[in-house]
Protein backbone atom coordinates (compact mmCIF):
# COMPACT_ATOMS: atom_id res chain seq x y z
CA UNK A 1 0.00 0.00 0.00
CA UNK A 2 2.87 2.36 0.76
CA UNK A 3 4.29 1.75 -2.73
CA UNK A 4 0.91 2.60 -4.27
CA UNK A 5 0.76 5.85 -2.28
CA UNK A 6 4.24 6.80 -3.45
CA UNK A 7 3.21 5.97 -7.04
CA UNK A 8 0.10 8.17 -6.68
CA UNK A 9 2.12 11.13 -5.37
CA UNK A 10 4.89 10.82 -7.98
CA UNK A 11 2.30 10.32 -10.73
CA UNK A 12 0.39 13.41 -9.58
CA UNK A 13 3.57 15.51 -9.77
CA UNK A 14 4.50 14.11 -13.18
CA UNK A 15 1.05 14.68 -14.67
CA UNK A 16 0.78 18.15 -13.20
CA UNK A 17 4.12 19.11 -14.78
CA UNK A 18 3.83 17.32 -18.15
CA UNK A 19 0.19 17.70 -19.23
CA UNK A 20 0.19 21.55 -19.35
CA UNK A 21 3.27 21.41 -21.60
CA UNK A 22 1.56 18.93 -23.91
CA UNK A 23 -1.52 21.17 -24.08
CA UNK A 24 0.80 23.96 -25.31
CA UNK A 25 2.06 21.56 -28.04
CA UNK A 26 5.56 21.92 -26.60
CA UNK A 27 5.94 18.12 -26.75
CA UNK A 28 6.73 17.58 -30.41
CA UNK A 29 7.79 13.94 -30.34
CA UNK A 30 4.60 11.91 -30.67
CA UNK A 31 6.14 8.81 -29.16
CA UNK A 32 6.46 10.69 -25.87
CA UNK A 33 2.70 11.22 -25.85
CA UNK A 34 2.06 7.52 -26.48
CA UNK A 35 4.43 6.60 -23.65
CA UNK A 36 2.40 9.00 -21.51
CA UNK A 37 -0.75 7.07 -22.39
CA UNK A 38 0.85 3.88 -21.10
CA UNK A 39 1.90 5.64 -17.89
CA UNK A 40 -1.57 7.09 -17.32
CA UNK A 41 -3.07 3.63 -17.81
CA UNK A 42 -0.75 2.20 -15.14
CA UNK A 43 -1.35 5.15 -12.83
CA UNK A 44 -5.13 4.87 -13.19
CA UNK A 45 -5.05 1.15 -12.38
CA UNK A 46 -2.78 1.62 -9.35
CA UNK A 47 -4.98 4.47 -8.05
CA UNK A 48 -8.05 2.28 -8.55
CA UNK A 49 -6.52 -0.44 -6.36
CA UNK A 50 -5.39 2.17 -3.84
CA UNK A 51 -8.86 3.66 -3.47
CA UNK A 52 -10.73 0.36 -3.30
CA UNK A 53 -8.08 -1.17 -1.02
CA UNK A 54 -8.20 1.68 1.50
CA UNK A 55 -11.99 1.69 1.64
CA UNK A 56 -11.98 -2.07 2.15
CA UNK A 57 -9.34 -1.83 4.89
CA UNK A 58 -11.26 0.92 6.69
CA UNK A 59 -14.59 -0.93 6.21
CA UNK A 60 -16.15 2.11 4.56
CA UNK A 61 -18.01 0.22 1.87
CA UNK A 62 -17.91 1.44 -1.72
CA UNK A 63 -15.41 4.23 -2.47
CA UNK A 64 -17.99 6.17 -4.54
CA UNK A 65 -18.78 6.48 -8.21
CA UNK A 66 -17.08 9.88 -8.57
CA UNK A 67 -13.66 8.58 -7.46
CA UNK A 68 -13.94 5.47 -9.60
CA UNK A 69 -15.12 7.51 -12.57
CA UNK A 70 -12.13 9.83 -12.25
CA UNK A 71 -9.74 6.87 -12.26
CA UNK A 72 -11.42 5.37 -15.33
CA UNK A 73 -11.05 8.67 -17.21
CA UNK A 74 -7.43 8.86 -16.09
CA UNK A 75 -6.70 5.35 -17.34
CA UNK A 76 -8.07 6.05 -20.85
CA UNK A 77 -5.34 6.70 -23.49
CA UNK A 78 -6.46 10.26 -24.34
CA UNK A 79 -3.62 11.02 -26.76
CA UNK A 80 -4.38 7.90 -28.80
CA UNK A 81 -8.12 8.64 -28.78
CA UNK A 82 -7.49 12.22 -29.94
CA UNK A 83 -5.27 10.94 -32.77
CA UNK A 84 -7.92 8.46 -33.97
CA UNK A 85 -10.65 11.10 -34.30
CA UNK A 86 -10.32 12.59 -37.79
CA UNK A 87 -11.44 16.05 -38.81
CA UNK A 88 -11.46 17.57 -35.33
CA UNK A 89 -8.77 18.88 -33.00
CA UNK A 90 -9.27 16.72 -29.92
CA UNK A 91 -5.93 17.43 -28.27
CA UNK A 92 -7.79 19.05 -25.37
CA UNK A 93 -8.80 15.56 -24.20
CA UNK A 94 -5.48 15.23 -22.39
CA UNK A 95 -6.83 17.69 -19.81
CA UNK A 96 -8.58 14.71 -18.20
CA UNK A 97 -5.16 13.33 -17.27
CA UNK A 98 -4.89 16.25 -14.83
CA UNK A 99 -7.31 14.30 -12.62
CA UNK A 100 -4.22 12.55 -11.34
CA UNK A 101 -3.15 15.75 -9.58
CA UNK A 102 -5.86 15.26 -6.95
CA UNK A 103 -3.79 12.38 -5.54
CA UNK A 104 -1.12 14.85 -4.44
CA UNK A 105 -3.07 15.01 -1.18
CA UNK A 106 -1.96 11.45 -0.46
CA UNK A 107 1.44 12.77 0.52
CA UNK A 108 0.06 12.96 4.08
CA UNK A 109 -0.82 9.26 4.01
CA UNK A 110 2.64 8.55 2.62
CA UNK A 111 4.38 10.56 5.36
CA UNK A 112 2.26 8.91 8.09
CA UNK A 113 4.29 5.73 7.64
CA UNK A 114 7.49 7.45 8.81
CA UNK A 115 7.22 7.79 12.59
CA UNK A 116 10.74 9.28 12.84
CA UNK A 117 9.91 12.21 10.54
CA UNK A 118 10.35 15.63 12.13
CA UNK A 119 6.87 17.02 13.04
CA UNK A 120 7.67 20.39 11.47
CA UNK A 121 8.65 18.72 8.20
CA UNK A 122 5.52 16.58 8.31
CA UNK A 123 3.32 19.67 8.55
CA UNK A 124 5.05 21.87 6.00
CA UNK A 125 5.62 19.34 3.17
CA UNK A 126 1.91 18.83 2.34
CA UNK A 127 1.34 22.60 2.44
CA UNK A 128 4.13 23.45 0.02
CA UNK A 129 3.94 20.37 -2.23
CA UNK A 130 1.24 21.78 -4.50
CA UNK A 131 2.70 25.29 -4.85
CA UNK A 132 5.16 24.53 -7.71
CA UNK A 133 2.43 22.76 -9.70
CA UNK A 134 0.03 25.67 -9.17
CA UNK A 135 2.62 28.16 -10.48
CA UNK A 136 3.54 25.86 -13.38
CA UNK A 137 -0.08 25.34 -14.44
CA UNK A 138 -0.86 29.07 -14.18
CA UNK A 139 2.25 29.91 -16.23
CA UNK A 140 1.32 27.46 -18.98
CA UNK A 141 -2.22 28.84 -19.15
CA UNK A 142 -0.83 32.39 -19.39
CA UNK A 143 1.43 31.29 -22.25
CA UNK A 144 -1.53 29.68 -23.98
CA UNK A 145 -3.41 32.99 -23.75
CA UNK A 146 -0.57 34.92 -25.42
CA UNK A 147 1.59 35.98 -22.45
CA UNK A 148 -0.03 39.42 -22.11
CA UNK A 149 1.78 42.64 -23.08
CA UNK A 150 5.17 40.95 -23.10
CA UNK A 151 4.04 38.65 -25.90
CA UNK A 152 5.58 35.29 -26.80
CA UNK A 153 9.34 35.05 -27.31
CA UNK A 154 11.26 33.15 -29.96
CA UNK A 155 12.93 31.23 -27.17
CA UNK A 156 10.52 29.05 -25.21
CA UNK A 157 12.63 29.24 -22.07
CA UNK A 158 12.33 33.04 -22.08
CA UNK A 159 8.57 32.81 -22.55
CA UNK A 160 8.27 30.32 -19.71
CA UNK A 161 10.44 32.31 -17.26
CA UNK A 162 8.43 35.48 -17.91
CA UNK A 163 5.19 33.52 -17.44
CA UNK A 164 6.46 32.12 -14.11
CA UNK A 165 7.38 35.65 -13.03
CA UNK A 166 3.87 36.87 -13.91
CA UNK A 167 2.29 33.92 -12.08
CA UNK A 168 4.24 34.57 -8.89
CA UNK A 169 3.53 38.29 -8.84
CA UNK A 170 -0.15 37.79 -9.61
CA UNK A 171 -0.71 34.90 -7.20
CA UNK A 172 1.11 36.55 -4.31
CA UNK A 173 0.04 40.16 -4.91
CA UNK A 174 -1.90 41.86 -7.71
CA UNK A 175 1.00 42.09 -10.15
CA UNK A 176 3.45 44.91 -10.75
CA UNK A 177 1.97 46.02 -14.06
CA UNK A 178 5.10 45.37 -16.13
CA UNK A 179 3.36 42.33 -17.63
CA UNK A 180 -0.37 42.87 -17.91
CA UNK A 181 -3.43 41.46 -19.65
CA UNK A 182 -4.47 42.98 -22.98
CA UNK A 183 -7.31 40.73 -24.15
CA UNK A 184 -10.64 39.94 -22.51
CA UNK A 185 -9.63 36.32 -21.99
CA UNK A 186 -6.38 37.37 -20.33
CA UNK A 187 -8.18 39.86 -18.08
CA UNK A 188 -10.70 37.26 -16.94
CA UNK A 189 -7.94 34.74 -16.38
CA UNK A 190 -5.90 37.30 -14.37
CA UNK A 191 -8.94 37.95 -12.17
CA UNK A 192 -9.31 34.23 -11.52
CA UNK A 193 -5.60 33.86 -10.74
CA UNK A 194 -5.74 36.75 -8.26
CA UNK A 195 -8.72 35.16 -6.53
CA UNK A 196 -6.99 31.79 -6.35
CA UNK A 197 -3.81 33.50 -5.11
CA UNK A 198 -5.63 35.25 -2.27
CA UNK A 199 -7.07 31.92 -1.11
CA UNK A 200 -4.01 29.72 -1.73
CA UNK A 201 -1.32 32.00 -0.36
CA UNK A 202 -3.57 33.13 2.48
CA UNK A 203 -3.95 29.46 3.45
CA UNK A 204 -0.22 28.80 3.10
CA UNK A 205 0.83 31.87 5.10
CA UNK A 206 -1.67 31.19 7.89
CA UNK A 207 -0.37 27.62 8.20
CA UNK A 208 3.25 28.76 8.19
CA UNK A 209 2.50 31.27 10.95
CA UNK A 210 0.81 28.47 12.87
CA UNK A 211 3.88 26.27 12.39
CA UNK A 212 6.14 29.05 13.68
CA UNK A 213 3.97 29.42 16.77
CA UNK A 214 3.95 25.66 17.35
CA UNK A 215 7.72 25.56 17.00
CA UNK A 216 7.97 27.60 20.20
CA UNK A 217 4.92 26.15 21.93
CA UNK A 218 6.90 25.51 25.13
CA UNK A 219 7.78 29.20 25.46
CA UNK A 220 4.16 30.19 24.84
CA UNK A 221 3.10 27.74 27.55
CA UNK A 222 5.67 29.28 29.91
CA UNK A 223 4.54 32.84 29.17
CA UNK A 224 0.90 31.89 29.71
CA UNK A 225 1.81 30.45 33.10
CA UNK A 226 3.64 33.64 34.08
CA UNK A 227 0.70 35.80 33.03
CA UNK A 228 -1.75 33.72 35.08
CA UNK A 229 0.57 33.78 38.09
CA UNK A 230 1.02 37.56 37.84
CA UNK A 231 -2.73 38.08 37.62
CA UNK A 232 -3.34 35.85 40.63
CA UNK A 233 -0.60 37.35 42.83
CA UNK A 234 -1.54 40.96 42.02
CA UNK A 235 -5.25 40.35 42.63
CA UNK A 236 -4.41 38.91 46.08
CA UNK A 237 -1.98 41.73 46.89
CA UNK A 238 0.98 39.40 47.38
CA UNK A 239 4.23 41.20 48.20
CA UNK A 240 6.68 41.94 45.37
CA UNK A 241 9.34 39.84 47.12
CA UNK A 242 7.16 36.74 47.17
CA UNK A 243 6.04 37.39 43.59
CA UNK A 244 9.70 37.47 42.59
CA UNK A 245 10.27 34.07 44.22
CA UNK A 246 7.31 32.61 42.35
CA UNK A 247 8.54 33.99 39.04
CA UNK A 248 12.03 32.66 39.78
CA UNK A 249 10.56 29.19 40.34
CA UNK A 250 8.74 29.23 36.99
CA UNK A 251 11.89 30.55 35.33
CA UNK A 252 13.80 27.60 36.77
CA UNK A 253 11.20 25.19 35.36
CA UNK A 254 11.60 26.86 31.97
CA UNK A 255 15.40 26.62 32.01
CA UNK A 256 15.48 22.97 33.11
CA UNK A 257 12.36 21.38 31.60
CA UNK A 258 11.02 24.04 29.21
CA UNK A 259 8.19 24.64 31.65
CA UNK A 260 6.97 21.03 31.73
CA UNK A 261 7.18 18.48 34.50
CA UNK A 262 8.61 15.19 33.26
CA UNK A 263 5.83 12.96 34.57
CA UNK A 264 2.99 15.01 33.15
CA UNK A 265 4.30 14.53 29.60
CA UNK A 266 4.60 10.77 29.97
CA UNK A 267 1.31 9.97 31.67
CA UNK A 268 -0.44 9.39 28.34
CA UNK A 269 2.08 6.70 27.34
CA UNK A 270 1.44 3.00 27.98
CA UNK A 271 2.85 1.70 31.25
CA UNK A 272 5.49 -0.40 29.48
CA UNK A 273 6.91 2.61 27.62
CA UNK A 274 6.92 4.69 30.81
CA UNK A 275 8.87 1.94 32.57
CA UNK A 276 11.46 1.74 29.79
CA UNK A 277 11.94 5.51 29.84
CA UNK A 278 12.34 5.65 33.63
CA UNK A 279 14.76 2.72 33.51
CA UNK A 280 16.84 4.47 30.86
CA UNK A 281 16.94 7.75 32.80
CA UNK A 282 17.37 6.49 36.35
CA UNK A 283 18.99 3.07 36.28
CA UNK A 284 22.43 4.40 37.22
CA UNK A 285 21.05 6.18 40.27
CA UNK A 286 19.38 3.00 41.56
CA UNK A 287 22.52 0.97 41.00
CA UNK A 288 24.42 3.26 43.38
CA UNK A 289 22.14 2.33 46.31
CA UNK A 290 23.99 -0.48 48.07
CA UNK A 291 20.99 -2.66 48.95
CA UNK A 292 19.52 -2.29 45.43
CA UNK A 293 22.63 -3.25 43.44
CA UNK A 294 21.73 -6.94 43.15
CA UNK A 295 17.97 -6.47 43.02
CA UNK A 296 15.89 -8.06 40.27
CA UNK A 297 15.27 -6.01 37.14
CA UNK A 298 11.50 -6.23 37.60
CA UNK A 299 11.84 -4.88 41.13
CA UNK A 300 13.86 -1.91 39.92
CA UNK A 301 11.25 -1.16 37.25
CA UNK A 302 8.41 -1.41 39.78
CA UNK A 303 10.24 0.94 42.15
CA UNK A 304 10.86 3.44 39.36
CA UNK A 305 7.15 3.57 38.65
CA UNK A 306 6.65 4.70 42.26
CA UNK A 307 9.05 7.65 41.99
CA UNK A 308 7.59 11.09 42.59
CA UNK A 309 9.23 14.22 41.20
CA UNK A 310 9.84 17.22 43.44
CA UNK A 311 11.59 20.56 43.08
CA UNK A 312 13.39 21.85 46.19
CA UNK A 313 13.84 25.62 46.47
CA UNK A 314 17.13 27.25 47.49
CA UNK A 315 17.38 27.15 51.29
CA UNK A 316 14.48 24.71 51.65
CA UNK A 317 14.94 22.17 54.45
CA UNK A 318 13.99 18.75 53.13
CA UNK A 319 14.13 17.03 56.53
CA UNK A 320 15.71 17.59 59.95
CA UNK A 321 17.69 15.34 62.22
CA UNK A 322 15.25 13.51 64.44
CA UNK A 323 12.42 13.49 61.91
CA UNK A 324 10.73 10.22 61.06
CA UNK A 325 12.37 8.61 58.03
CA UNK A 326 9.75 8.32 55.31
CA UNK A 327 11.56 8.48 51.95
CA UNK A 328 14.71 8.03 49.88
CA UNK A 329 15.77 10.97 47.70
CA UNK A 330 17.58 10.84 44.35
CA UNK A 331 19.18 14.05 43.09
CA UNK A 332 18.61 14.63 39.39
CA UNK A 333 20.20 18.09 39.42
CA UNK A 334 21.15 20.73 41.95
CA UNK A 335 23.06 20.69 45.25
CA UNK A 336 21.97 19.28 48.63
CA UNK A 337 23.78 19.90 51.92
CA UNK A 338 23.80 17.15 54.54
CA UNK A 339 24.42 18.38 58.10
CA UNK A 340 24.11 17.41 61.74
CA UNK A 341 21.69 18.49 64.44
CA UNK A 342 24.19 21.00 65.81
CA UNK A 343 24.82 22.73 62.49
CA UNK A 344 27.92 20.83 61.39
CA UNK A 345 28.19 20.03 57.68
CA UNK A 346 28.83 16.44 56.64
CA UNK A 347 28.65 16.55 52.84
CA UNK A 348 27.48 18.34 49.73
CA UNK A 349 25.66 16.09 47.26
CA UNK A 350 25.04 16.77 43.58
CA UNK A 351 23.21 15.31 40.58
CA UNK A 352 23.36 11.50 40.37
CA UNK A 353 23.74 11.03 44.15
CA UNK A 354 21.14 10.05 46.75
CA UNK A 355 20.42 10.45 50.46
CA UNK A 356 18.02 9.23 53.14
CA UNK A 357 18.23 5.56 52.10
CA UNK A 358 18.16 4.21 55.66
CA UNK A 359 14.55 5.35 55.94
CA UNK A 360 13.56 2.45 53.65
CA UNK A 361 15.04 -0.33 55.78
CA UNK A 362 14.96 1.11 59.27
CA UNK A 363 12.40 2.72 61.56
CA UNK A 364 15.00 4.87 63.25
CA UNK A 365 14.61 8.68 63.11
CA UNK A 366 16.78 10.76 60.81
CA UNK A 367 20.36 11.10 62.00
CA UNK A 368 21.12 14.16 59.86
CA UNK A 369 19.45 17.11 58.17
CA UNK A 370 19.16 17.82 54.46
CA UNK A 371 18.83 21.30 52.94
CA UNK A 372 18.82 22.49 49.33
CA UNK A 373 21.63 24.91 48.48
CA UNK A 374 20.21 25.70 45.03
CA UNK A 375 17.18 24.67 43.03
CA UNK A 376 17.21 20.88 43.02
CA UNK A 377 15.23 18.35 40.98
CA UNK A 378 14.58 15.34 43.17
CA UNK A 379 13.00 11.94 42.74
CA UNK A 380 11.31 10.70 45.91
CA UNK A 381 10.73 7.03 46.77
CA UNK A 382 8.53 6.80 49.86
CA UNK A 383 8.90 4.06 52.45
CA UNK A 384 5.27 3.09 51.93
CA UNK A 385 5.83 2.54 48.19
CA UNK A 386 9.08 0.67 48.84
CA UNK A 387 7.41 -1.71 51.34
CA UNK A 388 4.49 -2.28 49.00
CA UNK A 389 6.72 -3.23 46.07
CA UNK A 390 9.34 -5.22 47.98
CA UNK A 391 6.69 -7.52 49.47
CA UNK A 392 6.19 -8.99 46.01
CA UNK A 393 9.85 -10.09 45.95
CA UNK A 394 10.53 -12.45 48.92
CA UNK A 395 14.26 -12.95 48.17
CA UNK A 396 14.87 -9.23 48.13
CA UNK A 397 12.84 -8.80 51.31
CA UNK A 398 15.02 -11.43 53.05
CA UNK A 399 18.22 -9.69 51.93
CA UNK A 400 16.92 -6.41 53.36
CA UNK A 401 16.24 -8.17 56.66
CA UNK A 402 19.82 -9.44 56.71
CA UNK A 403 21.18 -5.93 56.11
CA UNK A 404 19.07 -4.59 59.00
CA UNK A 405 20.39 -7.30 61.33
CA UNK A 406 23.98 -6.51 60.44
CA UNK A 407 23.44 -2.76 60.98
CA UNK A 408 21.71 -3.36 64.30
CA UNK A 409 24.60 -5.51 65.51
CA UNK A 410 27.04 -2.84 64.31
Amino acid sequence: MQLLRMTAVVGACFMGAFIPLEMLNWVEARWVSYVLDVLTLGLGISNFYLITGEHSRLSQGNPGYVSLGCEILLALPMTTIAGLIQGYDMSWLVIFDLLAVRHLGRIKDFLDEYDSLDPMLYRILPILSGLPLLVHFTSCCWIGLGSGTVGPSAERIDTYIKAVYWSFTTLTTVGYGDISAKTNAQMLFACGVQLVGVCAFGYILSNIIGLINRADAAREHHMDNLERVDTYTRSHRISPELRGKIRAYFHYLWITNKGYQDRSLLESLPRQLQSEIFLHLNKNMFEEVSFLKNAEQDLIVDLMEQLQSRVALPGERIFRAGDEGDALYFIQSGEIQIGGANGEIFAHLHGGEFFGEMALISDRPRSASARAISYADLFVLTKESFDKVSQRYPKFRNSIAEIMKVRQVG
